[in-house]
């Protein structure tokens, strides 16, 4: 299906509907809270309601110190004209996004069958990575990846997808990972791939970021893009440095460090004086250097 191999079908019994609801909690990161968005217009896309129908959708805070009893799972419910039947399904789909350490729990439909039943038809399930070391069934069942530079990078607990590029691409956050994409494009030239490091950047993740992306044959160039915030930049060049003692650097490595400790981490690199890692102030100036060296050759 679109060019991915299918290797399991899940078969449901088909289900007589009567109404349709929509029902989930995120994690607000701007508000420190969670926060639980319900529609008695369920069955579609929730953003397709929120755009025309503002009123239709209910939001509400969740302080994750008191969590969704069954009297705030009735607030919600009555916000979003709900069937009084749906209280217990809120309770119990907050219980699950405590217990599973998730930041988003969403089911689309939540409905009422022909019969009264309340059922979940369809669900999403987004989990916080952080809490993986105490959630040893997360890795019960193995994910297949088509692609054996995914497959390696999974193996080497990396964030990675593959991409049709020229440019490799390491980043500390999603954000800025998916940012460096487009300026990188911007410059004319192709990502090669996304890998988020996340707030960690030792030797040993560097290094293995670096030898999954220096073995895609596709890739001409390699752009390390790091904010240094909680991990500062001297933290990621050490890493980097040590990293470059592991992995044969074949391939030009434009890095850019900004933030916390960047000039301490610029000088670190200037030390290590390796003759195909270069360095920019700037995302900008990074990215059309990274773009320079993959498109010239």
């Amino acid at each position: 299906i679109k060019g991915h191999t299918v290797g399991k079908v899940m078969l449901a019994q088909p289900v007589d509907i009567e109404s349709e609801f929509y029902v989930s909690y995120v994690l607000d990161r701007a508000a420190g809270r969670f926060l639980a968005i319900a529609s008695a217009e369920g069955g579609m896309e929730i953003e397709e309601v929120a755009a025309s129908r503002p009123e239709a959708v209910a939001r509400i805070h969740i302080d994750p110190a008191e969590g969704v009893t069954s009297a705030k799972a009735n607030e919600i419910a009555e916000a979003a004209g709900l069937l009084a039947q749906t209280v217990d399904v809120l309770v119990r789909l907050w219980e699950v996004l405590v217990r599973q350490d998730a930041v988003l729990v969403e089911v689309n439909p939540l409905v009422r069958t022909a019969q009264g039943q309340i059922l979940a038809l369809d669900g999403k399930v987004t989990l916080d990575d952080n809490a993986r070391f105490r959630q040893a069934r997360w890795g019960a069942e193995d994910v297949e990846h088509d692609d054996p530079l995914e497959a390696a990078a999974a193996a080497k607990g990396l964030n990675y997808v593959k991409l049709d590029g020229e440019v490799g691409i390491i980043g500390n956050g999603a954000g800025l990972v998916m940012s460096t994409l487009d300026v990188v494009a911007g410059c004319g030239a192709r990502p090669a791939d996304f890998l988020d490091i996340g707030g960690g950047a030792s030797a040993q993740i560097m290094a293995d970021g670096l030898s999954v992306i220096v073995s895609d044959p596709a890739v001409k160039s390699v752009f390390v893009n790091v904010f240094g915030g909680i991990t500062a930049c001297d933290a990621v060049a050490d890493g980097i440095v040590q990293a470059l003692d592991s992995v044969q650097l074949t391939k030009p490595l434009v890095v850019r460090l900004d933030g916390n400790n960047a000039a301490r981490g610029r000088a670190i690199l200037d030390e290590r004086a390796h003759p195909l890692v270069q360095q920019a102030t700037t995302m900008d100036g990074a990215a059309g250097r990274a773009a320079q060296l993959a498109t010239s050759g």
